[in-house]
């Protein structure tokens, strides 16, 4: 996973991609900034970061002002403790929405998590964007097993893996699975996800 990310920011900065920070009220943000056009953010999911949009940005950079970001807690945006709470996530995406939506209404996508973050944000900031964007959106409340959000061992994480692919996608080697493990057992990541609540969703 950490060779992957490497590579996928690398390919950001190889598309013009410039990266960029911002103070917020929980420390550094992070994100990759690039194009002309309506200003486009683009949220990504859980344990992923900016650089999960690799594959897009040649294309909508063409036609958009691209803002990708490192959600809190993600990629290299702080915090980077243990303890990562949903409004921390929440406050760094409306803190980079108010920044770029100064000179225009902006466009929010989101993925996954991301999603579930971008819709919090619109009903927020309703006056600030003109369309939401949602892929494989999170923010329904569900019952899925903890066993399968944090697994432990390696048929859990190959159950999540397929739960999260296509129903044709190739299985994966066991060293994917044991990073996946690594990734979503990190404390930061089991205290988020122990403090959803309700009016999140």
């Amino acid at each position: 996973i950490k060779i992957g990310v490497f590579f996928q920011r690398h390919f950001l900065e190889m598309y013009g991609m410039q990266k960029k920070s911002m103070n917020y009220e929980h420390g550094n943000f992070i994100y990759f900034e690039g194009g002309e056009g309506p200003t486009m953010i683009l949220a990504h999911g859980y344990i992923a970061e900016s650089g999960n949009w690799y594959k897009i940005v040649p294309k909508l950079k063409k036609h958009y002002h691209l803002v990708l970001i490192d959600l809190p807690g993600h990629g290299e945006s702080e915090p980077q403790g243990d303890e990562l709470a949903p409004e921390v996530l929440l406050t760094g995406l409306t803190s980079l929405i108010d920044k770029m939506a100064e000179n225009g209404k902006v466009i929010l996508v989101g993925s996954s998590m991301g999603g579930w973050l971008s819709m919090l944000a619109t009903l927020q900031r309703q006056d600030k964007i003109s369309a939401l964007i949602l892929e494989n959106s999170a923010g329904l409340k569900t019952h899925l097993p903890e066993n399968l959000l944090l697994p432990q061992d390696t048929d859990s994480a190959r159950q999540l893996y397929t739960m999260l692919l296509a129903d044709d996608a190739p299985s994966a080697p066991d060293f994917v699975y044991k990073d996946l493990i690594y990734y979503l057992n990190q404390k930061r990541f089991i205290h988020l996800m122990k403090n959803l609540k309700d009016t999140y969703f």
